[in-house]
């Protein structure tokens, strides 16, 4: 990755180097068209070595560890907090500095791996959604925050705000139930 980020800036450099002294080529020529079209030759390479040199550049950060880091967090930010490995794979590939990256934010404690039908995934807590409730600390209904309520109906204790993450427990809800047969 180093080497590759001091290759694409180098050949930058000397293409921008080169269309400089293209430039000043055509500014000198005068009369004399054997600068102007070296003028115009060293132009074309340096904007060609430029395009190429930048293209390189970026692409080694992209894959180097802070950009592959930098990736897969955008990548959970846009995806609510979870990823299923298939998503990184197809996102990031699936590399060593991929893999050293997953487990790094492992270990730090940033994302959790969940295993769920057969299928690896990985949640980043801190960009999950929360669901804000009114619940009851002694029977544990829970309201919505809409409800004009303070006490519970049901055993009238004082209602407290409470935060969930919607992905911290293992139920899910959903319209698409593969337990249910509607035919």
């Amino acid at each position: 990755m180093t080497l590759g980020i001091i290759f694409g800036a180098c050949i930058s450099v000397i293409g921008f180097l080169s269309a400089f002294l293209g430039i000043l080529f055509i500014i000198a020529s005068g009369e004399k068209s054997s600068r102007l079209s070296a003028g115009i030759l060293f132009v074309l390479t340096g904007i060609a070595f430029t395009t190429v040199g930048i293209r390189i550049f970026r692409r080694a950060v992209r894959f180097s560890p802070s950009g592959i880091r930098k990736r897969l967090l955008k990548l959970a930010r846009i995806n609510h907090g979870e990823l299923s490995q298939e998503a990184v794979i197809g996102e990031l590939g699936d590399s060593d500095d991929v893999r050293r990256q997953i487990k790094e934010l492992l270990a730090r404690g940033i994302a959790k791996e969940i295993i769920r039908n057969n299928r690896v995934f990985f949640s980043f807590p801190d960009f999950q959604l929360e669901l804000v409730v009114k619940q009851c600390p002694y029977c544990g209904n829970d309201y919505p925050v809409r409800d004009e309520i303070e006490r519970c109906p049901s055993c009238g204790g004082d209602l407290k705000m409470h935060k969930s993450r919607l992905a911290d427990s293992d139920d899910k809800f959903s319209m698409d139930d593969d337990d249910s047969d509607l035919s």
